[in-house]
């Protein structure tokens, strides 16, 4: 399992090949779980609370704006910080492994349609490995909290890979921050994944993982300000 690790991006058709004849995925999911939660908890304990209650208040206003600063303060006040945090560590354990289980569903039907033969398991196995440059994203994240001296880091700002830290956009919206260098890189790799497991055409596989992405985006632009 650790060779694989090391294959998913040093050598991802190896580590495909191999996850394609036995597909594992727990202990990486589980251990994403933990890193991501790792960096949402540091967001929380390396930022002054004032400072976190303002940026609530920043994205609540774009999502909300018919409703006043005021108000939203008003009730952040009794919400303690220790539950903020915690609501945001529940948030990671529960809503990534539901999003993967959605994207693989999305394979599985494809390959239903084809009439092939590979199973939920191989389907989930194959988003879960592909999302491994989240880690990187979670290792750039951290670097940013230490860094800062506690002056303050954003959500924004702990994912400097996105689209709109590179390119400076400071859009403020969370659509582009979500979007940068690890999701290209997930884009890749599930196409190099389902060509795999698939053993059908690139453009075939390229097809297939495109139009999932696009799915993603639109969800993302609907759901998020």
């Amino acid at each position: 399992m650790q060779s694989t690790l090391t294959d998913i991006f040093l050598s991802p058709k190896q580590a495909f090949f191999s996850l394609n004849n036995k597909p594992r995925l727990l202990w990486v999911l589980l251990l994403q779980l933990a890193l991501l939660c790792s960096l949402n908890a540091g967001y929380f304990l390396l930022n002054d609370s004032q400072f976190i209650v303002d940026q609530i208040v920043g994205q609540a206003l774009l999502s909300q704006p018919n409703v006043s600063e005021a108000d939203i303060r008003a009730n952040l006040d009794n919400v303690p910080m220790t539950l903020l945090m915690s609501s945001s560590l529940l948030g990671v354990i529960f809503i990534v492994p539901i999003t993967y289980l959605a994207q693989s569903l999305y394979f599985l039907i494809l390959e239903k349609i084809s009439g092939g033969s590979l199973t939920l398991k191989s389907c989930y196995t194959l988003i879960v490995w592909s999302s491994m440059p989240a880690l990187i994203k979670v290792i750039a994240g951290w670097m940013m909290l230490v860094l800062s001296g506690g002056d303050g880091v954003s959500q924004a700002a702990i994912n400097p890979l996105s689209f709109d830290s590179l390119l400076g956009l400071n859009s403020k919206s969370t659509f582009f921050q979500q979007f940068g260098l690890t999701s290209l890189w997930t884009f890749v790799l599930l196409v190099m994944g389902w060509y795999e497991f698939k053993k059908s055409s690139w453009a075939a596989a390229l097809m297939s993982v495109g139009i999932l992405q696009l799915i993603i985006i639109v969800i993302t632009g609907v759901l998020l300000p």
